[in-house]
């Protein structure tokens, strides 16, 4: 049974993690979605509620046995840290791609 401080983390590290891809989403709406369709620019707020919906629909949970046996903190550093990275890589192609346009 989780305790209270992991879920207390697990919820801290959510809110991070919800910024974070709110941000970069605002950003690669900003550089492609605006000069491409003309649509009006996107709040840090509706870019994370638009997110929230987008995964919503298209959230697929692998199944992965081994996943019970890693540490609970191990699999939040990993979330976290695979978020940030694809972020950074997501932010700069995005505006590697807008600098052609």
């Amino acid at each position: 049974m989780k305790t209270i401080g992991e879920i207390t983390v697990a919820l801290i590290v959510s809110f991070i993690l919800s910024i974070i891809n709110g941000y970069v989403f605002c950003k690669l709406w900003e550089w492609l979605v605006i000069p491409i369709f003309g649509f009006d620019k996107l709040t840090l707020v509706q870019s994370i509620g638009l997110l929230f919906v987008i995964t919503f629909f298209t959230l697929k949970r692998k199944k992965d046995k081994s996943e019970n046996t890693d540490e609970f903190s191990y699999q939040i550093a990993e979330r976290l840290a695979y978020n940030i990275i694809y972020g950074i890589l997501f932010l700069f192609f995005g505006w590697f791609i807008s600098l052609f346009m």
